[in-house]
């Protein structure tokens, strides 16, 4: 599920259409950090590892959402 809800991220941050090629390509790098990282998490067996990956993900999730703010910006 998580990876699913990753991959429709990523294909909403394609969507965005960033014309800023650094801000879009930062952009996009998070976003499929996020799926890669999503992926690698939920084949962690120890708890700790698990989590460490999963919060890793999160923290490219909101560095991509923060890079879509900007982007709107006027």
């Amino acid at each position: 599920m998580a990876y699913q809800v990753a991959g429709e991220f990523l294909l909403a941050v394609k969507a965005a259409k960033i014309r800023d090629a650094k801000l879009r390509d930062e952009t996009l790098r998070s976003a499929k950090s996020v799926c890669l990282t999503v992926a690698e998490g939920a084949e962690r067996v120890m708890r700790a590892d698990r989590a460490r990956a999963f919060a890793s993900a999160r923290g490219e999730t909101v560095e991509a959402v923060a890079a879509v703010e900007i982007a709107a910006r006027p």
